[in-house]
């Protein structure tokens, strides 16, 4: 079974009622509040001084010329979002492009009803409709998201490093 047609699984009555869209920015607001509900709760525990500096952070990527996200959302209220960006790079000559996945999360009370590889599968086929090769995104190892990107069929890149130098 591919990657794409894992979404199958899913609880298919509630998938009913979901849509997925390219960011829509006059919902970035209830996007921010559910990054924050999100990604206040275990296993990431981040601490967000204010909801300012979040809707910036949110600003700030949807401001790239290469910006790419999408939203998920039932009744028109959003349940999950990817933001990240469209990157070109070449393999054994080829020009190629990837969607860099920076941040990506569902409505903590919803999570396990299979509405992640849902996400997921829909984002796969629009990508691949728009003629980009591939996702590329990073994880803390030991976190549950590491293990459910596995599970959809990622594949860590052990050739790479991922290193950080503070400046």
């Amino acid at each position: 079974m591919d990657q794409y047609s894992i979404a199958s699984q899913a609880n298919k009555d509630y998938l009913q009622t979901v849509h997925i869209s390219d960011f829509n920015i006059s919902l970035t607001e209830e996007s921010v509040d559910l990054f924050i509900d999100v990604f206040s709760k275990p296993p990431w525990n981040d601490i967000f001084e204010s909801k300012s500096g979040v809707i910036d952070f949110f600003n700030a990527f949807t401001g790239l010329p290469n910006f790419k996200g999408y939203q998920l959302t039932d009744n028109n209220k959003v349940i999950g979002i990817s933001i990240g960006f469209i990157k070109p790079w070449l393999k054994n000559g080829e020009l190629r492009y990837e969607y860099f996945i920076d941040q990506l999360c569902i409505d903590h009370t919803l999570q396990g009803k299979g509405l992640g590889k849902y996400f997921m599968a829909e984002i796969g086929k629009r990508l691949k409709d728009e003629k980009i090769s591939d996702i590329i995104l990073n994880t803390e190892r030991s976190s549950g998201a590491y293990h459910f990107y596995n599970k959809i069929g990622f594949s860590e890149m052990k050739e790479y490093g991922f290193l950080l130098k503070e400046l």
